[in-house]
């Protein structure tokens, strides 16, 4: 009582206080690493007292120079059960993790050269895409290239496997950065050997 409401107001706004960020999200930060975990879980009830479930699990991690090392890394895993009851008995059909990428890089300062070692993508080489083996780049303002060598995955489960066996390279020709359009221009060329025999050899543009 007989206190200005304009003091009031001044005294609240003096005790408020920032909210403490928490300390795991300043770990992640501080090691460079961002993702997500994702889950899901499906049910379907048939009328004559059968079940089917299907629980899954998504990891996504991204790190870009893990705590100031010139090292990145990236994975990517799905992972499922499904499973199909009946009065008195339980089957699993199918329990399956999939790992689209696992890979380890690294590289100079400057980000012109780089080393990627693991399972990957690689856009620049599309006829490829997805192998478990080595990338090696150089990445200038106008040019980029490549040389890489690996083994395609087993094409149900993922699973490594060394029957079919890749390497090639390419080179791209594209805009410097910040230019208002974005356009790029790669060929290479690629070559690979099913149990030690021929496959296929082939370039692409």
């Amino acid at each position: 009582p007989g206190v200005p409401a304009f003091t009031t107001a001044l005294g609240v706004a003096s005790s408020v206080v920032a909210p403490a960020v928490p300390r795991a999200r300043v770990a992640h930060r501080a090691l460079g690493l961002r993702g997500r975990i994702g889950t899901r879980f499906l049910t379907v009830q048939s009328e004559g007292g059968g079940r089917l479930t299907q629980p899954a699990l998504d990891l996504r991690l991204d790190g870009a120079s893990l705590g100031g090392t010139p090292f990145d890394l990236a994975v990517d895993f799905r992972g499922r059960r499904v499973m199909q009851s009946s009065p008195g008995r339980v089957t699993l059909n199918s329990d399956r993790g999939l790992f689209y990428r696992f890979a380890l890089a690294t590289h100079d300062q400057a980000g012109h050269y780089r080393l990627t070692v693991g399972r990957q993508l690689s856009p620049s080489l599309a006829a490829v895409n997805l192998f478990d083996g080595a990338l090696v780049e150089r990445r200038g303002a106008r040019w980029n290239a490549g040389l890489f060598s690996g083994t395609q995955p087993e094409p149900l489960r993922l699973g490594m496997s060394g029957a079919i066996v890749q390497g090639g390279g390419y080179a791209e020709w594209h805009q410097p950065a910040g230019a208002v359009r974005r356009w790029s221009v790669t060929g290479g060329a690629i070559t690979s050997y099913d149990h030690g025999n021929t496959n296929r050899e082939f370039g692409f543009l």
